[in-house]
């Protein structure tokens, strides 16, 4: 059956090369904080993870705006959490076969995992389609097309970056991405200032965990 996806492979950059010179719990420990964090991300956005892939995972969804706002929040969070290791990330979407109900097959996913392995660190390549429907506060710009291997002629692509924020922006309390004003989606006045948040899904989020905090206080006194 075939099916419109998205598809986004991230790998941890030299990560064997890591391994080697600080022990495998150094490493281990960096896996489990990145994999900690794909699947908090990946629950929020809306996005499947498809399958692990040793130090790299495969995330598919129907809206490439979730996987690009996925993405952007994997490499941000990522530049402390598995410090001094640093993401690569490839981004493709259009029809491909979903195969026995769990699997993929075709050119969308073949491009994704090509772009991730063309790469480099904290960079996010996507291929040309994907650039035209981005969050408000990403942007792309334009790359030279990608001579991939299986692919017998070049690929536009683009990278996909965090829009640079006016002088004076605000921090998603969940996300932590920082957002100019334009590009806020959700924003709320409250007695400590103003609440604003790069989505919905952020927004809910958020008030979930208040609402969590307030039946714990609640219940404990």
């Amino acid at each position: 059956m075939k099916v419109k996806r998205t598809f986004c492979f991230v790998d941890i950059s030299e990560f064997t090369s890591y391994t080697e010179e600080n022990g495998d719990a150094a490493a281990a420990a960096i896996l489990m904080k990145f994999r900690t964090l794909v699947r908090t991300v990946a629950s929020r956005r809306g996005v499947l993870i498809a399958k692990w892939l040793g130090d790299g995972v495969m995330i598919v969804a129907i809206n490439s705006k979730n996987v690009v706002a996925t993405a952007l929040e994997l490499q941000w969070r990522a530049h402390d959490l598995c410090a001094p290791l640093a993401l690569c990330t490839g981004i493709a979407g259009g029809e491909t076969i979903l195969f026995e109900g769990d699997d993929y097959i075709g050119t969308p996913v073949n491009l994704a995992a090509r772009l991730c392995q063309l790469a480099q660190p904290v960079e996010i390549l996507a291929s040309a389609e994907i650039a035209s429907s981005l969050p408000p506060w990403a942007r792309s710009v334009p790359s030279e097309d990608g001579v991939l291997r299986g692919f017998s002629e070049p690929v536009p692509l683009s990278r996909i970056v965090l829009a640079t924020p006016d002088i004076v922006h605000v921090v998603d309390p969940i996300c932590t991405l920082p957002l100019s004003p334009r590009a806020v989606a959700v924003a709320r006045e409250t007695e400590d200032g103003i609440e604003a948040f790069c989505s919905e899904e952020c927004a809910q989020t958020w008030d979930s965990e208040s609402s969590f905090d307030m039946t714990r206080q609640y219940v404990t006194n």
